[in-house]
């Protein structure tokens, strides 16, 4: 059972009391000098509202426990597909990069990290890449403004990468070896 489930029950048991208590009131405040019958009546019907309490006690633990399953079964499909976009995103940062040359441009050789914040520039546009590349240039462009000193907010809106997933490209870049 529960933490949830044994919290439940034990407020169910206190209202039982509490009605077992009110009960026992009423027939007290009635007095001594009802007939036999009367008190019989009075026994069948608490005991009567008792079981059916005890019923819709049940009924209500069995939803609570159901509800929860259900909530738990949701939480595991959500840490599965989590699980497979960071496998995903991982696989991504990890496979090369192709930056295509080309012909007669001489490339300058890379300058060190600015200690100020650089101003974000849109990259020009490119031809229509596979969807797979797009991804993969979106990460290579994510390091690339990450080892410029760029923020990783500002790195997510030029790149449309989430936030998440520039973080965990800036964090884990220097892991590929």
């Amino acid at each position: 059972m529960t933490t949830f489930g044994a919290a439940q029950l034990l407020v169910d048991v206190l209202l039982l009391f509490l009605i077992l208590v009110m009960l026992a009131g009423r027939a007290w405040r009635r007095g001594r000098g009802d007939s036999q019958a009367s008190e019989h009546e009075a026994y069948r019907d608490m005991s009567a509202t008792l079981a059916q309490l005890i019923r819709e006690m049940k009924g209500e633990i069995a939803g609570s426990q159901d509800r929860l399953t259900e909530k738990q079964l949701e939480l595991q499909r959500a840490i599965g597909a989590a699980d497979e976009r960071l496998a995903a995103l991982q696989s991504a940062a990890a496979a090369p990069l192709a930056v295509p040359r080309i012909a007669g441009v001489v490339e300058a050789p890379a300058a060190a990290p600015a200690r100020q914040r650089a101003t974000p520039a849109v990259p020009a546009p490119r031809d229509e890449p596979e969807p797979g590349e797009e991804r993969r240039e979106r990460y290579r462009q994510a390091l690339e403004f990450s080892e410029k000193g760029w923020s990783a907010l500002d790195i997510a809106r030029v790149t449309k990468l989430p936030r998440g997933e520039v973080d965990l490209l800036i964090r884990t870049k220097g892991r590929r070896g």
